[in-house]
């Protein structure tokens, strides 16, 4: 994955408590790991303490997901799902494909973002496998909205974004693997997807795009970030 902006990889082991000042800050590597699920990071005892009450639901699940794959932490499957994200943002015919469809139910006045769910991670993997798999035909520069997952830090390096397209042999697999995975959700119970909806609301050149992997039991693991018109993000 040595093409994944390295602010998504610095996002995904900052601080899990919600309240300290430091969580989401990608300048933060959290050293404290949760040795149960070793997946949720905090700067300190203090901060694991505070985010217990929250975290606590999730723990059991997301060590049971672990066990249960190989010891495969969930913070793992976290950073194969922005991989995911990275690889379709370099496949212009699909996110146009995609805007269109989120238009459509835009116009409509529906809320929501362009959702693909993955009912095992073993299916996110062969998806992942199946789009680097395709060949490059160009690359571009890549500029994400500041303070979203894919945003560089002020000074750090230019991103290029390897662009990719399916060969005809291989669409049939693609609407199998990738494609019909592919909806339009709405959800109002998701924090973290509400704050960038309102975003995307007041956009026409963006949406919002959700990569789902169900777990244990019940649950799900959620990753977002935005796609842009122009592929790469315009003020």
């Amino acid at each position: 994955m040595s093409g994944l902006p390295p602010t998504v990889k610095r996002t995904l082991v900052t601080c899990s408590n919600t309240t300290c000042p430091r969580h989401g800050d990608p300048s933060n590597k959290a050293p404290l790991k949760c040795a149960n699920c070793k997946s949720a990071r905090y700067c300190d005892k203090t901060c694991q303490r505070q985010h217990w009450s929250l975290h606590k639901e999730f723990c059991k699940v997301w060590a049971e997901t672990s066990a249960n794959n190989g010891q495969l932490p969930v913070a793992q499957i976290k950073l194969k799902m922005t991989h995911l994200i990275w690889l379709l943002r370099g496949m212009p015919d699909f996110c146009v494909y995609m805007f269109k469809e989120y238009g459509y139910w835009k116009r409509q006045g529906k809320r929501g973002c362009m959702e693909f769910e993955f009912d095992r991670w073993e299916d996110l993997f062969e998806a992942i496998r199946l789009v680097e798999g395709f060949p490059t035909y160009g690359e571009m520069p890549f500029v994400a909205m500041p303070g979203t997952p894919s945003s560089t830090l002020p000074g750090g390096r230019q991103l290029t974004l390897p662009l990719r397209r399916a060969p005809q042999e291989e669409l049939f697999k693609f609407a199998q693997v990738i494609d019909d995975r592919l909806h339009f959700t709405e959800n109002e119970n998701r924090p973290n997807l509400q704050r960038a909806l309102d975003i995307a609301m007041h956009s026409d050149n963006l949406f919002v795009i959700s990569i789902t992997v169900k777990l244990e039991g019940t649950y799900s693991t959620h990753i977002y970030d935005f796609f842009y018109r122009t592929i790469s993000w315009q003020p």
